[in-house]
């Protein structure tokens, strides 16, 4: 009853009315899918693309595919296939390494500037292509990241040395006083940059996706 909204991510390998039955019991306006995309993994485009489909007529539903590099020259049509149909699509970069090459790092700057025409936001490009420095964040003031095991910490990616709370022993929390400096260099996970202070001031969620977001200013 407390909790707000379930998003969960999928590569859609199941049926969609199989999510019904995985799902049952939860209310619909409660859950959010993200379902990555893979064309090298798929056998049918259209079958994937038919199938998410049909589990946007049941869930809130966002779907994404990453800017392999064999894949580039394809962005362009990828998301013009998904928009054809009415589902929302969102392409981000890729992370690893691919012959010998570590990703997003290696990618020229016509490779860049391809990206940049199809990424979903300014702030995705920056974060996860760029690899901005995250800053200020609300990890463990407005956002906590909660373990396999019950321990409670600040964020699920960089290490802030600070356990906030032990679920297995209670239900007590610690909640940060505001937002804080993060350690890390970088922030690669889009669940975690999402809570950063420079997100938070610019950008508002139209709905309750975690991946459907707008800029608040006209301009």
């Amino acid at each position: 009853d407390h909790v707000k909204v379930l998003n969960l991510i999928t590569n859609l390998s199941f049926h969609p009315q199989q999510y019904a039955r995985i799902l049952k019991g939860i209310p619909k306006e409660k859950v959010a899918l993200v379902a990555s995309y893979h064309p090298t993994e798929v056998k049918s485009a259209d079958a994937w693309v038919a199938a998410a489909q049909e589990l946007a007529t049941y869930y809130d539903l966002t779907t994404m595919s990453v800017a392999y590099p064999p894949a580039l020259p394809k962005l362009r049509e990828i998301k013009e296939k998904f928009a054809a149909v009415g589902v929302d699509h969102f392409i981000q970069p890729f992370i690893g390494e691919y012959e010998g090459k570590l990703y997003p790092q290696a990618y020229t700057e016509e490779e860049r500037a391809l990206i940049r025409e199809v990424i979903y936001s300014r702030h995705d490009y920056e974060f996860l292509l760029n690899l901005k420095k995250p800053g200020l964040c609300n990890a463990g003031f407005k956002y906590l990241f909660i373990d396999p095991y019950g321990l409670v910490k600040p964020c699920g990616g960089a290490d802030h040395g600070r356990i906030l709370g032990d679920l297995t022993a209670s239900p007590k929390v610690e909640f940060l006083d505001g937002p804080r400096p993060c350690p890390a260099a970088a922030c690669q996970c889009d669940t975690e940059n999402i809570q950063t202070k420079v997100f938070e001031d610019h950008y508002a969620w139209t709905d309750k996706n975690q991946h459907r977001f707008a800029y608040r200013f006209a301009e």
